[in-house]
């Protein structure tokens, strides 16, 4: 795993749920080193979309594990792929 520096809201992560791995933003910093992140669900092999309700929960340091770009929107049904694999 490669160690996170600085995190800002508004980055892009990898975060690490439960031994899955889920592309999410950065929206909130605590004070103890947790870091709110509202996540995408997969919507295929590639794509990625927004689910119907937010899934925003906190992460640790340890479970951000790689900073990715914004994504690109894919079509036109809500799903958005990464330029970077994770």
């Amino acid at each position: 795993m490669v160690a996170v520096s600085v995190i800002n809201v508004g980055d892009w992560y990898v975060v690490n749920y439960d031994g899955v791995k889920y592309p999410g933003e950065v929206t909130a910093i605590g004070e103890e080193d947790d870091f709110k992140v509202s996540v995408m669900q997969s919507a295929g092999k590639q794509y990625w979309k927004w689910p119907d309700v937010e899934d925003n929960i906190s992460y640790t340091r340890e479970k951000m594990i790689k900073k990715l770009d914004k994504p690109e929107a894919a079509n036109n049904r809500g799903h958005y792929k990464f330029t970077s694999k994770f």
